[in-house]
């Protein structure tokens, strides 16, 4: 089986990673996560109640929560201490911006780097078995 890979699916292939393990990471979190409903004590503070003990965290800065406003949370249950507050800006968002920047790193490399006739071709089980991976250029004839 051969796979050619031009500039622009090494682009979106890249992406798809950096956001396939985003995804995952946020999955597995919710896979050992325990929801419950906290309170907000202040603007950012968060208090919840686990195993008869009172924790609090700091919620997302720019969101604020008004005062005995309950509110979802999800936390480890191993940790505690580690919370967030339930909702697309409290558990999503940042992530989301955090992973703006090896998207920015991955696209700046693949259009530095790599040329607009330049191809990859995999092959996977094939009759090639010198490599895996070749490369091969074509020049612009005149």
């Amino acid at each position: 089986m051969n796979l050619k890979l031009t500039k622009s699916k090494i682009l979106w292939i890249g992406f798809g990673i950096i956001g396939l393990y985003y995804f995952l990471n946020k999955i597995d979190f919710m896979i050992h996560a325990s929801f419950t409903d906290g309170k907000a004590v202040r603007y950012t503070t968060i208090q919840f109640e686990e195993n008869l003990k009172l924790y609090e965290f700091t919620a997302v800065k720019n969101v604020h929560y008004l005062i005995g406003e309950k509110v979802p949370v999800i936390f480890l249950s191993a940790h505690p201490e580690t919370a967030y507050v339930y909702s697309f800006f409290g558990f999503w968002y940042y992530g989301i911006l955090y992973s703006i920047i090896p998207i920015l790193v991955w696209a700046a490399f693949v259009l530095a780097f790599v040329d607009e006739e330049a191809k990859f071709y995999l092959s996977f089980l094939g009759k090639r078995k010198s490599s895996i991976l070749d490369f091969e250029r074509k020049k612009l004839n005149n």
